[in-house]
């Protein structure tokens, strides 16, 4: 099944969406200035599949200008929250959770 990413631009800002996926370069213009971006990259290290890993979440922070990006799609037995602390404007997503983007 190919992947699908959503990109959203408006005067107020960029949202972007990955869907599930693996790391590729097209993810850099869909991200790319993004204001917020929910991206599929929880997965713990040893995940082997069609996801993202919480290190990949992290290069693409380092990587590409995104202001916050919300990583979602985690493991029911993997929390990615330490992966990225000690990075600003990264968080996991959680069920409920409001983000300021302004």
């Amino acid at each position: 099944v190919p992947d699908l990413g959503i990109r959203i631009e408006d005067e107020k800002g960029v949202f972007a969406y990955t869907g599930d996926t693996r790391y590729n370069e097209n993810l850099k213009p869909l991200l790319s200035g993004a204001s917020a971006a929910i991206v599929d990259c929880s997965k713990p290290e040893v995940f082997i599949g069609g996801h993202m890993r919480a290190v990949e979440g992290k290069r693409i922070k380092k990587e590409i200008p995104i202001k916050l990006l919300i990583a979602s799609h985690a493991s029911p037995d993997y929390d990615p929250t330490p992966e990225f602390e000690g990075i600003e404007g990264i968080v996991f997503a959680r069920e409920f959770a409001e983000y300021d983007i302004e």
